[in-house]
C-alpha cells in the first residue's frame, strides 16, 4: 500500500499490482480454498455418500485396531 503513495509512475503501478495480488489471494482463501476442499475430499466415502459412523480420533479405519 505504501508503494501507492510514491511519485516514481512504475513503482505505483507495482504497488497497484501488489494489492489486488494480495486481495485476490485473500478472497480465494476464503472463497474458493473450501469449495476446492470440499469437490477434492468429498466429505465422505468414495461413492460421494457421508459415513454412517464418526471416524476414529486417530483418522485409522476400524480394521487397523490392535486390541
Amino acid at each position: 500500500a505504501v508503494l501507492l503513495l510514491g511519485e516514481f509512475l512504475p513503482t505505483r503501478h507495482f504497488g497497484l499490482l501488489v494489492g489486488s495480488s494480495i486481495a485476490a489471494a485473500l478472497l480465494g482463501d476464503l472463497f474458493m480454498l473450501p469449495a476446492l476442499l470440499r469437490v477434492v475430499y468429498a466429505w465422505g466415502t468414495p461413492d460421494g455418500t457421508a459415513s454412517a459412523s464418526p471416524p476414529s480420533p486417530d483418522g485409522l479405519p476400524p480394521e487397523t485396531e490392535v486390541g
